[in-house]
């Protein structure tokens, strides 16, 4: 899964002569936390949140209530905005949109391809693709398995499945905290109760070990 799957491509922007009250209603009327800047459909900047609270003068300045007010709606968005921007090109994969903000300590950012900004990702688009990823809307059985180091457990694991479900939901390996070389499989996939006890009873006759089995028969 790409960023341009998940972005936002409908993008709520301000120009760099617009007043910070504008950028303050607008985040709060679409409860975001940041708003690009552009200059002639390209990116200049871009406020958040953060940035409009700690420009704001502190309780303790001189000003009178009327002067705070005339100075906040004097000021233009382009006094408080960060010209340097990260941003990422749309075929970016959600996995490494998602390093980038761990690292960098930030909850999204614009998308921009061939220098035009064409939307924006953030924090909350990736954690919902994980969410639909991982199957957690999808009833079936839900199994966590460690295969250790061996090359052909997964192959066997997937026989398995083939027997049982003609469905997929989730397929996910992950290293072990015992033991980096060895791996750990998230499974579900689409079957009744029934058919949950007896491919947990397969996986345990193979041997493998279950850090986990449940069955979810919710779904949505």
């Amino acid at each position: 899964m790409l960023v341009r799957d998940l972005m936002s491509k409908t993008v709520i922007a301000l120009s760099e002569s617009d007043p910070l009250p504008r950028a303050i209603a607008l985040m709060r009327e679409n409860r975001i936390r940041r708003l690009p800047v552009v200059r002639d459909g390209k990116l200049a900047g871009i406020v958040t949140d953060r940035d409009l609270r700690e420009y704001m003068p502190s309780k303790a300045t001189d000003l009178e209530a009327h002067e705070l007010r005339y100075l906040i709606e004097k000021t233009p968005v382009s006094a408080v905005m960060k010209r340097q921007v990260l941003t990422v090109p749309s075929d970016t994969t959600i996995e490494q949109a998602a390093a980038i903000m761990r690292k960098e300590k930030i909850g999204g950012f614009p998308v921009v391809d061939d220098g035009q900004m064409v939307g924006i990702i953030t924090e909350s688009d990736i954690f919902e693709a994980m969410v639909e990823l991982l199957g957690a809307h999808d009833p079936g059985a839900r199994f966590t398995l460690d295969l250790g180091v061996s090359a052909t457990a997964l192959r066997d694991v997937l026989d398995v499945v083939k027997e049982y479900s003609p469905q997929v939901i989730c397929s996910v390996t992950y290293s072990s905290e015992d033991l980096p070389k060895a791996r750990n499989l998230v499974l579900k996939v689409k079957v009744d109760r029934h058919e949950s006890e007896v491919m947990r009873n397969r996986f345990e006759q193979m041997g493998l070990t279950i850090l986990d089995s449940r069955f979810d028969g919710s779904g949505k």
